[in-house]
Formats: C-alpha cells, structure tokens, sequence
C-alpha cells in the first residue's frame, strides 16, 4: 500500500517521494505488478503526463525498447487480470479515505464490466 506521502517534482517532471526520492510511478506500478521493478522495466504514461499517476494510465514495460514500440504505435498492450485490478484500487482508495472509496468502488465497477 502507498500512504499518502509529500511528493515533489523532479527536474525531468516526474512526482518523487520526498522522504525516498522515489519515483511515485514506479512505486504504484511495483504494486500493480507485484514485484518490484527490475532497473530495466520502464514505466510508460499513457497519456503522455508524468504526473498522472492512475494506475489505469500506467503500463510496465519489459524494456526501453518495448516502451520504444508504445510511442512509435507498435505495441498491444496486455490485460491487466481483473481481479488484480480491483484489488489494487481498493488499496489504493484505503489509503486516501472512505470517501473516495465509494467514489472508486464505482469507477472499478464500470472498469471491471469493461473486461
């Protein structure tokens, strides 16, 4: 689970931790994955927006080549098991508050009749 914790932005745009200066993205996506990252998994924003750390805007890839291949149109993503899908935004919606856990207990709903 990631507490909410102060972030900060780093000088290539991306939010860190700062008390680990860990990369947010990364942080998430360990959770999404299950494992922690290897220095070569590269972790792509759909979007293009480095601060969008949802975890439906985040794809791990194998390699810089693969993440490569996202941006040049040559990549099919793989789906994300829904069961795991669930399970990570109720962690993640946990830490943030009850509130926002209703809010998210929609959403997974609408993403999970998706798959």
């Amino acid at each position: 689970m990631i507490p909410e914790r102060p972030t900060f932005v780093d000088d290539n745009g991306y939010l860190r931790f700062q008390d680990t200066n860990q990369l947010v993205h990364r942080a998430i996506a360990q959770l999404m994955v299950g494992h922690s990252l290897s220095q070569k998994e590269v972790v792509h924003h759909k979007d293009m927006d480095k601060k969008n750390n949802d975890p439906s805007n985040l794809i791990v890839c194998e390699s810089q080549d693969e993440h490569e291949r996202l941006h040049h149109g040559t990549y099919s993503q793989p789906k994300i098991n829904s069961v795991l899908a669930f399970i990570l935004f109720l962690i993640l919606s946990l830490s943030i508050g009850l509130g926002f856990l209703l809010l998210v207990y929609g959403l997974v709903s609408t993403f999970l009749s998706k798959i």
